[in-house]
């Protein structure tokens, strides 16, 4: 990373981690359905679910999105589409 970071905090690290993520070449098939979700998006779902610890992030997700009309992917990472199961 290029950019200083005053301090290890996760609001701080975040967009950081996303400008990263935004390199990473995307080699998915462009007609495979999973190429509807950008890659960041991807990384970053991938990255929450290992910071929450749930078993299942759609369900997690899907929970909160029922109760407070928005979820830890949105407000949190960054997440503007959320992967879900097919």
């Amino acid at each position: 990373m290029t950019r200083a970071i005053e301090s290890l905090r996760l609001s701080k690290l975040l967009p950081a981690i996303r400008d990263e993520f935004g390199q990473v070449p995307d080699l998915r098939d462009p007609d495979a359905s999973a190429h509807f979700y950008p890659l960041p998006d991807v990384l970053m779902s991938g990255l929450a679910m290992m910071f929450l610890q749930d078993p299942s992030m759609l369900e997690f997700q899907n929970r909160l999105d029922e109760r407070r009309r928005n979820n830890n992917l949105r407000t949190i990472f960054g997440v503007n589409k959320v992967p879900e199961e097919s």
